[in-house]
């Protein structure tokens, strides 16, 4: 809720470049925040970073589905290659997750070189700057 209230705002004041890069830091802050949290209040303390990252992918979907339709593509074939691929995400990334979580607790019980248990929050911190 916070997030979208600001959004437009942000967007407006920022220029819709510079609130993609901003979201996007925000939500790596917001991430490595969880990711290293050992708790409740430094997880708390997420919260706003990750409030602050919402809206940019408003802007990006607005922006590939223009630049699709300057290519020759309708806009309902574009938004179409976004879903599939973001479904593909959704069905990996738990896994993925599970994956990276179920290392870090066999790796902090057999030997001194262990994974974070944040691990996973750290991979999607990762992840939102390679976006960028």
């Amino acid at each position: 809720f916070l997030g979208s209230t600001f959004s437009s705002r942000l967007s407006e004041i920022l220029g819709s470049s510079q609130y993609v890069t901003f979201a996007h830091c925000c939500t790596c802050l917001a991430y490595v925040i969880w990711g290293t949290a050992s708790g409740a209040k430094s997880m708390f303390g997420s919260l706003f970073p990750l409030a602050l990252g919402t809206g940019a992918s408003t802007v990006l979907m607005t922006r590939f589905v223009a630049r699709a339709s300057s290519l020759g593509f309708g806009k309902g074939e574009s938004a179409a290659v976004v879903q599939a691929l973001g479904a593909v995400a959704r069905a990996l990334a738990p896994q993925l997750y599970m994956g990276l979580y179920l290392r870090a607790l066999t790796t902090r019980k057999a030997s001194s070189r262990r994974l974070p248990l944040g691990s996973p929050m750290l991979l999607v911190a990762v992840l939102s700057l390679l976006q960028e």
